[in-house]
């Protein structure tokens, strides 16, 4: 009796079975919940967090908000799964999105089709995938660079076997596997996608072209100009000799300005600050991996091309040399409302006669810019002396433009912020800006001057004092 209830059970669940996978939402739902077990015992520890700058693992309970060491920040491991499995899935991903354009071409009639291949439309095709390869070149690079450096901070505790076994999954969902418990190994492993996971391939694609504009000579006509006025505005400020000065620069990006400063003030403390996990580890790269590399950020890019060779040409990225990277600069990752000067070497908070906060292409992120407004103005308790008739005074200098991001809960106009800054006790020693493209010439951002479209930004730029020698 009893093997006959059994046999009469698994064939009315074969039966049902047999139905269900004709459902294509039930096989969509297995699918992702066999992916979701699959996943679940290829994850890194959320419980641990890479402390930065110096990339050294811990504990989340050892790395809380409130109990850190002042001004240490940290990317937990698992973001930085995430980031860099976004860097390793570049190539599949965009290769799939290129292939769109052939499926599209070939809807058309084969008379139609045979013009195209006679103009070569589908080798130009073929030529953005090669260029896309050649993009996955210096991404597996970033991947690299980030996991070595993960694993010289961490090799004298990879006794710890628990975050030997973080690290060699880190290592082995990215492709690789450790050696030695040291040296990191490419597998050659293919990628694999999982529909159920979150790829922000927009970003990646956004970084790559961030490299040509924070450092290719190609980009000088972007960043020349606003170096130029942030160095003519800090020359302006009366800063005597042996003044401990500190020069700030929140959302730094990939560092071209904040590297800048330092060389050009050799004297001064220089803070890089960013909150983007993909922006500060490729800024990481940038200034450590030391040789040049090539970027085709246009390749994908098929409206308003002039030429396919204008299209998927590279771009040469100058990275600096390693030997030439200023003493004086400081990588800091995290959100500059919480930022605090730090002395790394006596790891205290610390304190200076001259502040000098540079914002260019920042202030219109803010969702709230009084945050930001007061996290500058909160600056004035690291001077070491904020009597108003001391000449230790804290500079705002700023330029960029004022194009308001997501859900900003205020969108203040130029001379509205200008009110602001005067109604909160800001004194402008400079305010001006530039839409007039005859007299002074608009910036471009990340802009394709090979391509029928370029866009390009007019500028706000001030330069101000607080408190103003008359608070």
């Amino acid at each position: 009796m009893g093997s006959i209830s059994a046999s009469l059970l698994f064939t009315i669940l074969a039966i049902a079975m047999s139905i269900l996978r004709k459902y294509e939402p039930f096989n969509s739902w297995v699918q992702k919940q066999i992916e979701k077990m699959l996943m679940k015992s290829n994850l890194v520890s959320k419980e641990l967090v890479v402390r930065l700058p110096d990339f050294k693992l811990v504990k989340n309970d050892e790395f809380s908000i409130n109990g850190r060491a002042p001004g240490k920040y940290g990317i937990s491991l698992s973001e930085i799964s995430e980031t860099l499995s976004n860097l390793k899935e570049y190539e599949i991903r965009a290769k799939r999105l290129n292939s769109v354009i052939s499926q599209r071409a070939n809807q058309l009639n084969n008379y139609r089709i045979n013009q195209l291949a006679k103009i070569n439309y589908f080798e130009k095709i073929q030529t953005v995938d090669t260029a896309i390869e050649n993009n996955s070149i210096v991404l597996k690079k970033i991947i690299e660079h980030t996991l070595n450096k993960l694993l010289q901070k961490n090799i004298m505790d990879t006794t710890n076997d628990e975050l030997y076994v973080e690290l060699n999954t880190l290592c082995g969902i990215l492709g690789y596997s450790v050696k030695n418990k040291s040296t990191l190994v490419d597998n050659h492993s293919p990628v694999t996608l999982h529909a159920n996971t979150n790829s922000n391939q927009g970003r990646v694609v956004e970084t790559m072209s961030h490299l040509c504009r924070d450092w290719s000579s190609d980009y000088n006509r972007e960043i020349e100009p606003l170096l130029s006025f942030i160095m003519d505005r800090i020359d302006s400020i009366e800063i005597k000799p042996n003044t401990k000065t500190l020069i700030i620069v929140p959302g730094s990006g990939l560092g071209k300005i904040s590297y800048s400063l330092a060389k050009k003030y050799p004297n001064y403390t220089v803070d890089s600050i960013e909150w983007s996990a993909l922006m500060y580890l490729v800024n990481q790269f940038v200034l450590e991996h030391g040789e040049n590399v090539k970027i085709h950020p246009f390749a994908q890019h098929y409206s308003s091309q002039m030429s396919l060779d204008k299209q998927a040409r590279p771009i040469e990225v100058q990275l600096p040399k390693t030997e030439d990277l200023p003493l004086n600069l400081k990588t800091l990752y995290g959100d500059f409302r919480e930022y605090q000067p730090l002395d790394i070497i006596n790891n205290k908070i610390d304190g200076y006669e001259q502040i000098i906060v540079v914002t260019a292409y920042f202030i219109d992120t803010a969702e709230n810019m009084f945050e930001y407004i007061e996290s500058i103005e909160g600056l004035t308790n690291f001077l070491n002396n904020t009597d108003s008739k001391s000449n230790n005074k804290l500079n705002w200098i700023n330029v960029g433009p004022l194009k308001y991001g997501t859900r900003p809960l205020v969108q203040l106009t130029a001379n509205e912020l200008l009110k602001l800054r005067k109604l909160r006790g800001w004194e402008d020693l400079s305010n001006e800006t530039l839409t007039d493209y005859v007299s002074s010439p608009l910036n471009g951002y990340i802009t394709d001057y090979d391509s029928l479209y370029q866009g390009y930004y007019g500028l706000l730029r001030f330069h101000s004092r607080y408190p103003s020698n008359d608070g």
